[in-house]
């Protein structure tokens, strides 16, 4: 890997915290795309470049400015011929007088609650896309977008023309982390889509790169040393410290992690396309989605030293992943979290649905709840019909690139109740499962990602933060050199939001 230090043969496409400001017009004409944002809650920004709305969010409130200060440049769109791969427009970028750099951005102040990397956040979660043509008289360097504010710096990406590679700069407090993608093949003056993600805390990042002269896609991937910063910086797209043009269009930011495929859907205008894959949190399916039915082999159940017992325990009841054997994934593997719903009752095959709600509440000696709400009801009620009686299991885990699943049982329960819900435009199902069960070999579990801690009325202790799939009534939560005994749990997981609240003495 060669590292490349800054320095003003630079023009830094940065996606962390900046402070300048980019003036774009617009370039080539390219195909008609279809990609639909809104049906991805993790979809947190996207900026078309569209004449009449040049820079304005249509998913969330993040409308770029060309104002900043000195660098502020006049914006303008072109919708000429080959000026644009998206829409009916692209942005031109154009150095100032100075042939310094220019910028559109937003402040960190005015980006939405939750855009990944505003100052403050913790999950360190990244996703974003988009076009760029660069025509710029450098022999180096060209920035394309950046969250950094300086000094505190926090993602920058380069489109490094010299050695033919996209260069990426992570900011953390205890040092700067490069990647370069030796291979990929940059030339100035055409169109490329580039997919960033980016996983700051588990430091883990890929890169999609297409070339549309010649139809070839590359993907780059692994992890980094250094944790970036989240710092109070302007988000920016343009031009860094190099003369010459640079031509951008559909710029979209995620909060959740994408993977090669994906970024494919988005760059050939199909996303989110349901056949390949569904979203990130909950696994959506489309309503004319077959229910799933699931290989025995694709599974691998085995006994648990510290399963959770069924009282009593059925015959053919299912037995939990050991954790340890199926969460040894390698650090740098790209993936993504999912929660599943599958129905099992002997005699009939298990099948998947999707989910668009799931809770679950677990007590120690007294009945475990779990309820989820299915969408589309009729294609799925008569098989949830047939198996009630049966078990209503969750799985957590994840997804990786390639599509292996790494998954154990978050809880299972005997499906009791099948409800159907019709409204004016939509129906849905909510399915309901109880049981009573007791933790064997209760241990200490450590718990990240804490939101909150306070002392009830009751005496009891109670703390909200991330799921922790392996946490049981009976366990030690241990948080924050503090720590107690576990009596009850509340997970809720839906589309944008998934957390767990603990309590105990």
């Amino acid at each position: 890997m060669c590292m490349k230090p800054l320095k003003t043969a630079i023009i830094t496409l940065t996606l962390i915290c900046l402070g300048a400001a980019l003036g774009l017009h617009l370039l080539q004409e390219g195909p008609d795309m279809a990609n639909d944002f809104s049906k991805d809650p993790s979809c947190r920004a996207l900026w078309q470049f569209e004449p009449e709305n040049l820079l304005v969010d249509s998913i969330g409130e993040n409308d770029l400015t060309n104002d900043f200060g000195e660098y502020g440049v006049d914006c303008t769109s072109a919708t000429g011929a080959g000026q644009y791969m998206e829409g009916d427009g692209s942005i031109k970028a154009i150095e100032d007088d100075l042939g310094y750099r220019g910028y559109v951005g937003i402040d960190d102040a005015d980006l939405d609650t939750g855009f990944p990397f505003k100052d403050g956040d913790t999950e360190k979660i990244i996703s974003f896309a988009f076009w760029f043509m660069i025509d710029a008289e450098t022999d180096e360097f060209v920035g394309l977008c950046q969250k950094a504010g300086y000094p505190a710096y926090s993602i920058i990406l380069y489109a490094d023309f010299t050695g033919g590679e996209f260069d990426l700069a992570l900011y953390g407090d205890s040092g700067t982390s490069y990647i370069s993608t030796s291979g990929a093949g940059l030339v100035r003056g055409k169109w490329y889509h580039v997919g960033i993600a980016i996983d700051g805390v588990h430091k883990t990042y890929l890169i999609r790169s297409y070339d549309s002269d010649s139809d070839t896609a590359q993907t780059f991937s692994g992890s980094f040393t250094h944790e970036p910063r989240a710092a109070a910086g302007p988000f920016v797209i343009g031009l860094m410290y190099r003369e010459g043009e640079g031509y951008f269009d559909e710029f979209v930011v995620f909060d959740a992690l994408k993977d090669a495929g994906e970024f494919d859907q988005i760059r050939q205008g199909n996303y989110p396309d349901f056949s390949y894959t569904r979203s990130v949190w909950l696994d959506y399916a489309p309503p004319s989605q077959i229910i799933k039915e699931i290989p025995a082999e694709s599974w691998a159940w085995r006994d648990h030293e510290r399963g959770i017992a069924l009282i009593p325990e059925p015959e053919w009841a299912w037995k939990n992943i050991p954790p340890a054997a199926q969460w040894q994934i390698p650090v740098a593997t790209p993936r993504r979290e999912v929660f599943i719903c599958v129905l099992r009752a002997e005699g009939l095959p298990d099948i998947e649905v999707p989910m668009a709600n799931m809770q679950l509440l677990r007590r120690d000696g007294n009945p475990t709840m779990v309820s989820c709400v299915v969408p589309d009801a009729m294609t799925y009620f008569d098989a949830a019909d047939a198996r009630k009686g049966g078990e209503l299991i969750i799985m957590a885990g994840s997804i990786t690139l390639d599509g292996e699943r790494h998954l154990s049982e978050l809880d299972r329960a005997v499906l009791e109740t099948v409800i159907y819900d019709r409204g004016v435009r939509s129906s849905s199902l909510v399915l309901e499962g109880y049981r009573t069960a007791a933790t064997e070999n209760p241990r200490p579990v450590d718990l990240s990602g804490i939101t909150y801690v306070g002392l009830q009325a009751n005496g009891k202790r109670r703390l909200r933060g991330k799921v922790n799939i392996f946490l049981r009534p009976g366990d030690t939560a241990v948080f924050e050199d503090e720590s107690f005994v576990v009596d009850q749990i509340y997970i809720y997981v839906e589309p944008k939001n998934a957390w767990m609240e603990a309590a105990g003495t």
